[in-house]
């Protein structure tokens, strides 16, 4: 454990410019609370460029067959002097409990809409990890995908909605006949 902070420590001295994949965002962690349970997350990013994100999220955890965690996301932004705001609401089911010693593993899934113009502007599924070192110490991971209008690049709005969808249902076609094929069965 002490050669793990030593390490941190050592690298944090000598880290040069930091790097954001496409800006500034947050790692979430495999954790939902107890059903009952409400609670407000709130943060606030500053760029010397003068950009901004502020990002408040009020969330609680009802029963389901499992605790979900259901909250939305209020984000107020500037980029390149444009203000914008969005709502995304979002739902996050705890699969593997949260535990030291073990992996913890989530499932979180949401949409994004533009408040100033009204549009839905994506959707994402994030996949949070955790493994707990100690009751002081977590590290998170978190792997996902999100839609952002992938395919109105090239083709009119209504025919980017069916190319999606048709390229949702043969991905889920194709990963299922993969685990299939290997006799992987997955009962909930």
């Amino acid at each position: 454990m002490r050669a793990l902070v030593f390490a941190s420590a050592i690298g944090a001295l000598f880290a040069g410019e930091a790097h954001a994949a496409g800006g500034a965002f947050l790692v979430d962690d495999a954790a939902v609370d107890e059903p009952g349970a409400c609670k407000v997350e709130s943060s606030l990013s500053f760029g010397s460029n003068r950009d901004f994100i502020g990002l408040s999220t009020p969330a609680c955890v009802i029963p389901f067959f499992k605790p979900v965690e259901l909250g939305v996301n209020i984000v107020r932004t500037r980029q390149d002097g444009e203000w914008g705001t969005a709502l995304i609401p979002k739902a996050k089911m705890n699969i593997l409990p949260v535990e030291t010693g073990k992996l913890g593993l989530a499932i979180a899934t949401g949409s994004a809409f533009n408040v100033l113009t009204g549009e839905y502007t994506g959707s994402f599924v994030n996949v949070p990890v955790t493994y707990t070192f100690s009751e002081t110490f977590k590290a998170n991971f978190n792997g996902g995908w999100i839609y952002e209008h992938a395919f109105e690049s090239w083709l009119p709005p209504i025919d980017a909605s069916l190319a999606f969808a048709i390229a949702f249902v043969l991905f889920w076609l194709v990963m299922m006949w993969i685990l299939y094929r290997r006799r992987i069965f997955l009962k909930v």
